[in-house]
C-alpha cells in the first residue's frame, strides 16, 4: 500500500502455457541448469509467455487495463510455437535466459500493440524497443553470464500450443521467492459470448 492510502500492487500481462508445453519449458531449464552458475532459474509454476509488463497499479488502473485486455483479445486465439534459447542482451554477455516464442500470424505483436498502446493511457510509460515474445526461465544472479558458442544447437526442439487467452498477473514476493498469481483471464469475443449463455 503506498504512502496515500491507495493499494499497489504488482501486475502484468503475459499468456499461460499448456501443462505440455509447461514441461517442456522446464525441461529446457533444467538442462541448461546444469552447465550455466550463478543465475536464479525461473520455477516452472511461473513460466509464462510475457506480454507487458505493467509495475505499480492501483485498483482503477487494474480494471481499465482488463478492459485493455479485452480489445487485444479480438485476436485470440494465438497458435504459438515454443522452443529454442537465447539470452538478453546478448549470449555473450547475459541478464535474461528465455526459451523463444513464435507466431507465424503475426498476432501476438498486435495483441501487444494493443496493451501498449492502451497502457500507455492508463499512465504506463511505452516501449522503445521491439516486442520480442519469450518465456523468461532466468536471470543471472549478479554480473552477467557467458553461454558457450553453439549453445542454442542442442536446443533445436520446438512444440506447438494455442493461447485463447490473456492474462492478468500479480507478482507476490514470499519468503520462499516470488510467486506469479492470476487475477484475472479474457478470452475472445466468441468465446465469452458462448461461455454467458451457457
Amino acid at each position: 500500500m503506498s504512502g496515500n492510502g491507495v493499494q499497489r500492487r504488482r501486475l502484468f500481462t503475459g499468456i499461460s502455457l499448456t501443462p505440455e508445453v509447461r514441461r517442456f519449458v522446464a525441461g529446457l531449464t533444467e538442462r541448461l541448469s546444469t552447465t550455466i552458475a550463478d543465475v536464479g532459474w525461473v520455477s516452472p509454476g511461473n513460466l509464462h509467455v510475457t506480454l507487458k509488463f505493467l509495475g505499480a497499479c492501483d485498483n482503477d488502473q487494474a480494471s481499465r487495463i482488463v478492459e485493455i485486455m479485452h480489445n487485444a483479445a479480438e485476436y485470440l486465439p494465438l497458435r504459438l510455437q515454443v522452443g529454442g534459447v537465447g539470452a538478453f542482451p546478448s549470449q555473450r554477455s547475459a541478464r535474461v535466459l528465455w526459451v523463444g516464442t513464435s507466431d507465424l500470424e503475426d498476432r501476438i505483436v498486435k495483441v501487444y500493440n494493443v496493451l501498449d498502446k492502451g497502457a500507455e493511457k492508463c499512465g504506463f510509460q511505452r516501449e522503445n524497443r521491439r516486442y520480442t515474445p519469450h518465456v523468461t526461465i532466468g536471470r543471472s544472479r549478479k554480473k552477467a553470464v557467458r553461454l558457450a558458442p553453439g549453445l542454442e544447437e542442442n536446443f533445436t526442439e520446438k512444440l506447438t500450443m494455442k493461447a485463447s487467452e490473456i492474462v492478468l498477473f500479480e507478482s507476490v514476493l514470499k519468503s520462499t521467492g516470488v510467486e506469479y498469481k492470476i487475477v484475472e483471464s479474457v478470452g475472445p469475443p466468441d468465446l465469452r459470448a458462448t461461455s454467458e449463455k451457457g
